[in-house]
């Protein structure tokens, strides 16, 4: 076996200790965010939204995380509940816009974002029977962007998560995803 093999699998070990106690620190952040989708009910908020959207095609609802980078470089994790549409019809496929319910970690607790964002279509070809399979399960196979949320004008609704106010924050969140559903 070659000297550099076992260099190799040792980094290879560190590299993936280091992930582990990564995750691990995230554990208690990503617990705190599910919990905060969970009791406004985000899933089921977007699940009657889409119904309620008349000429729309809606798919979903998914589970999607990541990390914001802030300008000071530290990253702020975020957990989103979200539905992806279009305009119904076969060759309505040149952007897909995506609904969604973000909690966001903030240095002094957690945050609540409600928005949208377009994502333009990037295949190269268009494969109806591939798009109607595939589309229905996840959107980044043939659209552009990310479920990360969305910057200023596709914010919809924003505020500070407390659990004192999860109804009126719950409130809040369903007036502004009926007038979303009204405006399709």
């Amino acid at each position: 076996m070659p000297p550099g093999d076992d260099d190799a699998r040792y980094e290879e070990i560190l590299r993936r200790i280091a992930a582990k106690k990564q995750e691990e620190a995230l554990a208690p952040i990503r617990a705190m965010l599910a919990a905060v989708l969970d009791g406004l009910n985000a899933a089921g908020f977007l699940v009657k939204a889409g119904r309620k959207a008349a000429g729309r095609a809606v798919f979903g609802p998914e589970t999607f995380q990541g990390v914001l980078t802030g300008d000071s470089g530290a990253g702020w994790l975020w957990l989103a509940v979200a539905i992806w549409h279009k305009p119904q019809g076969y060759g309505q496929v040149e952007t897909l816009g995506l609904l969604g319910i973000w909690a966001l970690q903030k240095a002094d607790g957690a945050g609540v974002l409600l928005g949208e964002k377009s994502l333009p279509y990037k295949a190269a070809v268009f494969n109806p029977e591939s798009y109607h399979h595939h589309i229905r399960r996840r959107f980044d196979l043939f659209y552009d962007g990310d479920a990360s949320p969305p910057v200023d004008d596709g914010i919809r609704y924003t505020t500070a998560y407390t659990a004192a106010r999860r109804l009126t924050i719950r409130a809040e969140i369903q007036a502004a995803l009926d007038e979303w559903a009204a405006r399709q």
